[in-house]
């Protein structure tokens, strides 16, 4: 028979956590994947004993969810950083709502950290014709190998496409 004190242990963040990151490796996310998880999830419970949140997921609220945002942000981390625990973090609260240890994700309420977008240019026709050049330079050494004729090829493609706008 389950004792009031054993369901109190399960609530417990730390057991939470283990069980979340236990369920992510059996349904097949990365190592890689996990490893992130642990790391926001332990930055997450460091939040909570320094900032005084609940232990309890059940009372976890909108508030306490930007109360832990701050304690992000307060540790000069940048904002794509910012966004990645907050993304991380929600995933678990997520996970805890589909599997009925809390009654709603505070984080529903919250809306994502907005992050810079970063703007990549296309190579200018200056930069695609140097591109050729060192390629065609390549293929009138003695070596010619087939990265060579590749890297060629590729960069004459680049060449003859139309330009974005």
């Amino acid at each position: 028979m389950t004792t009031l004190a054993a369901v109190e242990q399960q609530q417990d963040l730390g057991s939470l956590i283990e069980t979340y990151l236990t369920s992510c490796r059996i349904e097949g996310k990365s190592d890689e994947t996990v490893r992130s998880y642990r790391e926001t999830l332990d930055i997450f419970l460091q939040a909570v004993r320094d900032e005084g949140l609940p232990q309890n997921p059940q009372s976890f609220t909108a508030a306490h969810v930007y109360q832990f945002l701050g304690h992000v942000a307060n540790t000069g981390v940048s904002p794509i950083t910012q966004w990645r625990r907050q993304r991380e973090t929600r995933a678990f609260f997520s996970w805890l709502l589909r599997h009925d240890y809390i009654p709603a994700n505070p984080f529903a309420k919250v809306k994502n950290i907005k992050v810079p977008q970063k703007i990549i240019h296309p190579f200018s026709q200056e930069d695609i014709l140097r591109l050729l050049a060192c390629c065609l330079w390549s293929a009138n050494t003695p070596s010619e190998s087939s990265t060579n004729c590749r890297d060629r090829n590729v960069s004459a493609g680049m060449a003859i496409l139309p330009r974005s706008r």
